[in-house]
């Protein structure tokens, strides 16, 4: 399995994810990069993904996210909250005083299903 996960500004539909397998395709045929059969999957890395970089929380502020840390802070390992900001290794969700990235073992957008 060949699985290239895409991102772009406005979210990431079917569409580009086709548009994406099409133009690979043929670049794949061309230089064979892997031996033997393989698929190809072209996907977005989705809305819960991981948020890692500046730029992953700064498309987030305002929005519910989940941060979960790596030890317990006052008995709780998960926290939910609006993001306020990031602010050098300060994460920041309303009601909750900031956390510092280096407790931070995961934090994605917070979707309620």
């Amino acid at each position: 399995m060949l699985r290239v996960l895409i991102d772009r500004a406005g979210g990431v539909g079917i569409t580009h994810c086709e548009a994406i397998s099409r133009a690979l395709e043929p670049l794949l045929d061309e230089h064979d990069p892997i031996s033997g059969p393989y698929v190809l999957e072209v996907s977005s890395a989705g809305l819960e993904r991981p948020l890692k970089r500046p730029e992953d929380f700064a498309r987030m502020l305002g929005r519910d996210v989940l941060v979960r840390l790596y030890t317990a802070r006052q008995g709780e390992r998960e926290f939910v909250g609006k993001l306020v900001s990031l602010d050098g290794d300060a994460l920041t969700l309303e009601g909750h005083p900031p956390f510092s990235m280096k407790t931070v073992a995961l934090a994605r957008l917070y979707i309620q299903w």
